[in-house]
């Protein structure tokens, strides 16, 4: 049997977290998988900065808050440090109110206590002023064509599901714009991943949400005004 060569086989590991989002496997594009767990050893030569930078950026960012922020900042630590379970929020305001600023400076917080923080977007252009920004269909395979029983096709075997599995927090801007059963499926999801009861909701993890709902809501092609009413987060 030939040596193993680490160099060879790290970087196997490295290209297998990257297709990871397009939940596959290093066999499905023609490559053999890497035989040492590197995981260990990645997330101490990388994630100790990142844990050091992050915890550097909210101490500075916390000085910066103004009184509603520190009171809302305040009262969402404390729900998820005492009982994540039931750490689920909302964020009402106008544009220019704050609320990125305050999602930036809860993001960058627990991400340097070592935690998993995911930040998600109705559209790619609020993705982008996120820390690591995604849209919600693209981090949770939100089915485009959806109805009351829709699912994401995320198992529990595959890398991305694994990895959702861990979140220790989910901010999620501008909700007020997407049709009430995008969360349903991401709670479906998580529920699933996590292997817990139906009524729990979103699996147990703390999740931000946060929007103005004076602004775009839901697009119902050809829908009534109580059609679009209807497809809103508040009737979920």
């Amino acid at each position: 049997m030939p040596l193993l060569n680490p160099y060879f086989d790290y970087g196997l590991f490295l290209l297998g977290l990257g297709v990871t989002d397009l939940q596959k496997s290093l066999t499905d594009v023609g490559l053999p998988e890497n035989v040492f767990d590197w995981t260990r050893t990645y997330r101490t030569a990388d994630q100790e900065a990142d844990i050091a930078r992050n915890m550097s950026l909210a101490a500075t960012m916390q000085t910066r808050l103004n009184d509603d922020q520190l009171a809302c900042f305040c009262t969402i630590t404390t729900a998820i440090t005492d009982d994540p379970q039931t750490a689920h929020f909302y964020l009402q305001g106008p544009g220019g109110a704050g609320k990125t600023f305050l999602y930036k400076t809860l993001c960058y917080y627990f991400r340097g206590q070592g935690k998993t923080v995911l930040c998600v977007a109705s559209t790619g252009i609020a993705a982008l002023l996120l820390p690591d920004g995604r849209t919600s269909h693209s981090q949770f395979k939100i089915p485009l064509e959806l109805n009351e029983s829709s699912v994401s096709m995320i198992t529990k075997t595959s890398k991305l599901g694994q990895a959702l599995r861990m979140a220790d927090l989910i901010i999620w801007d501008e909700v007020p714009m997407q049709h009430k059963y995008c969360f349903e499926v991401v709670h479906r999801l998580l529920v699933d991943l996590r292997s817990v009861a139906d009524d729990v909701l979103f699996g147990g993890v703390p999740v931000i949400l946060g929007g103005d709902f004076a602004q775009i809501l839901p697009v119902v092609p050809y829908g009534s005004r109580a059609n679009i009413v209807h497809a809103c987060l508040q009737r979920s």
